[in-house]
């Protein structure tokens, strides 16, 4: 097709041609005195190219040996600031405006100078290269999901929505993207513990159905609720976790702002040791303790607004997740839990800021076991049990510079350098016989000093850096390696 560029007189509606409709794809376009600047492939390689609005003349503004795109003029009208493409990738460039310079390319009469490349290849094809296509019929079969269900395209870190837990395996997908497999470890973030997981969902029908299992070893509280001055006494266990659920998710997207809805429930099966340390397996000794059934009620609600590649969060939005754990069946084992986690985030003082606003409440009852916290625990300390547990925090996210610099050939790219300064308090609430009612309050102010890199041919970049807090409960000062999957 043909583009051209036109000015349009907004009162009177009148249009006028600046430049002739040319088979180029043009782009771009800004005002430089009588001079039309835009974006131009005539030659076979993106430059900056200029049209003068009293002669119609022509003139290659840019010579770049990569491409040059995207002009733009200084305030004085003395420089152009653009793209410059280089093979190490794009770089800002800025050339002094003397239009002496300028390579004329034609007189007025309407031909651009384009280069058509492509006629050398068409003529290496001896004509017409669809009259060589074999006319040949291929049978039909139908398709077999089963036997075609398995399709293993990759591998890689992904996080587990906004949990405390990151999954490192290999993915499946079939040709239709309906059966989805993974598998690999489990990271739980909160017990600094390694696991082993497997996941399995079939998406086509609606709602999605899914299975998995996934081990581990953890901290817990079983009947004896054994306390002192200072803490719980934790147990050491051994699981192994076998779920089965349903999901429905509801994508409402639209404009500006991304609206999705989760809803999910599923049926879990727990089966645990308890790890005595000894001689024994690799310095335990394992007993079984049981086993149990429970019931998952899982919501959430993301509503916030897009963000551009240079926003370290969102510029307004919100996330609601809620969680219900029981065990309802009979068994000797009794648990129940109730989560909440809500997050607000609010613009910064500067463009590409972010302030976001943190409240998790979690309340477990006082029986004979103990769920694990569903959310991240307080930066910098050890994760707790409580049967009351609240979390309040702010953070005030921005970014530093943006260096886009390849390390160790490739091996890592830095793309942006960014702070967090944080404040959070915790307020934990224990119910024992035994000792009454005890509370554990943390407060914890603190930096974190990060950069997103690539790893490899990762897509989705870490958040990788250091993390300092003072606890005001203590007045220690603590300091800590990040690695993570950047989330709200």
């Amino acid at each position: 097709g043909f583009k051209s560029i036109v000015k349009l007189d907004v009162e009177s509606g009148g249009i006028t041609t600046l430049l002739k409709p040319v088979a180029e794809n043009i782009s771009a376009p800004v005002e430089y005195d009588h001079y039309i600047l835009y974006n131009s492939p005539q030659s076979g390689i993106d430059n900056i190219y200029a049209v003068d609005t009293t002669s119609s003349n022509l003139y290659r503004v840019t010579n770049r040996k990569f491409g040059a795109f995207n002009p733009c003029i200084s305030p004085d009208n003395s420089s152009i600031t653009f793209q410059d493409f280089t093979a190490d990738g794009f770089r800002v460039a800025v050339m002094h405006i003397n239009t002496e310079e300028w390579q004329k390319l034609n007189t007025g009469n309407g031909i651009s100078g384009k280069v058509e490349y492509f006629k050398p290849f068409a003529k290496q094809e001896a004509g017409n290269i669809l009259s060589h296509i074999p006319d040949s019929t291929y049978p039909t079969a139908p398709y077999k999901r089963l036997a075609n269900a398995f399709k293993i395209y990759g591998w890689g870190i992904d996080p587990v929505t906004n949990l405390p837990q990151l999954s490192l395996g290999i993915r499946s997908v079939d040709m239709l993207s309906t059966t989805t497999l993974e598998t690999g470890f489990r990271f739980d973030n909160n017990e600094g513990r390694w696991g082993k997981y497997f996941r399995l969902s079939y998406e086509g029908l609606y709602p999605k159905f899914f299975f998995t299992y996934y081990d581990g070893k953890r901290n817990t509280i079983f009947s004896k609720g054994e306390t002192d001055t200072v803490g719980i006494k934790y147990d050491l266990i051994k699981y192994h976790n076998f779920n089965v659920g349903i999901k429905l998710p509801l994508n409402l997207s639209g404009g500006p702002f991304i609206r999705k809805i989760n809803l999910s429930t599923q049926v879990n099966y727990t089966d645990f040791y308890l790890l005595d340390h000894s001689a024994g397996n690799n310095g335990f000794d394992k007993f079984r303790l049981g086993n149990f059934y429970s019931l998952q009620y899982d919501a959430s609600l993301e509503i916030r607004l897009r963000q551009s590649l240079r926003d370290v969060a969102p510029r307004f939005g919100m996330l609601l997740q809620f969680t219900f754990r029981n065990t309802p069946f009979k068994s000797f084992f009794h648990a129940s839990q109730t989560a909440a986690d809500a997050r607000i985030f609010f613009p910064g003082f500067f463009r590409h800021h972010s302030i976001k606003l943190r409240a998790y409440l979690q309340e477990d009852a006082n029986t004979n076991y103990h769920f694990e916290n569903r959310f991240d625990f307080v930066r910098n300390e050890s994760n707790r049990l409580f049967h009351q547990l609240q979390i309040w925090s702010a953070d005030y996210k921005m970014p530093l510079c943006y260096p886009d610099l390849p390390v160790l050939k490739g091996l890592f790219y830095f793309q942006r350098l960014k702070a967090d300064l944080f404040t959070e308090m915790a307020i934990g609430k224990l119910s024992f016989a035994n000792t009454g009612v005890q509370n554990r309050r943390y407060t914890n102010i603190g930096i974190e000093l990060t950069a997103d890199v690539n790893f490899l041919r990762f897509l989705i970049p870490f958040d990788a850096g250091i993390r300092s807090s003072y606890l005001t409960q203590d007045h220690s000062v603590h300091h800590s390696l990040i690695l993570k999957i950047p989330l709200f």
